[in-house]
């Protein structure tokens, strides 16, 4: 009887330390597996919300301004669904704060974005602009469905205003 008893406790104590573990790695990856999944949900309404004609519109009628060959900076770019709305040959810098999006945005680059110059992907956010992309070199500054998840509204704004050339315009949209 003792025996089984004792092979009993070992067992409950390996199924206590396995569940440890795997509550321990749930905690480690659970914002990987969140931010991963959040990538993938983002990137397929995007691509579905862009097939509608009155968003092409809107998108095409906002971006109608940027001069071809022009320094752009997106933030947010998500999966890279604005670069078909750019003119020929702009350089576009893409600030993300999600690495995540990686994959889509290489993606959209090569489905949507061969008439680019170049692209640049940057790890940032709306709140540090001026710590990835240098002072006043930058033409246009896009936001689209961004400031609604930006932490400091006000920060953002100021950041956009030191990358801006003196001359530069900020394009900000909901859509």
């Amino acid at each position: 009887m003792e025996v089984e008893a004792t092979a009993l406790s070992d067992c409950t104590l390996q199924a206590c330390l396995v569940c440890l573990l795997v509550i321990l790695l749930f905690f480690t990856f659970a914002n990987v597996v969140r931010d991963r999944l959040a990538a993938f949900i983002t990137s397929h309404l995007s691509k579905n919300l862009h097939k509608s004609k009155s968003i092409v519109q809107v998108k095409k009628k906002l971006f109608d301004c940027i001069e071809p060959g022009s320094t752009i900076v997106e933030v947010g770019a998500g999966s890279g669904a604005n670069f078909q709305f750019y003119p020929e040959g702009c350089t576009v810098i893409c600030v993300e704060p999600k690495v995540e999006f990686e994959g889509y945005i290489l993606d959209s680059l090569k489905k949507r974005g061969e008439h680019l110059k170049s692209m640049r992907l940057v790890k940032g956010q709306g709140e540090n602009l001026s710590s990835v992309v240098d002072a006043a070199t930058v033409d246009y500054v896009v936001s689209t469905l961004v400031m609604c998840s930006v932490e400091d509204i006000q920060k953002s704004c100021s950041e956009v205003h030191k990358i801006l050339k003196p001359v530069g315009v900020g394009l900000h949209s909901s859509l």
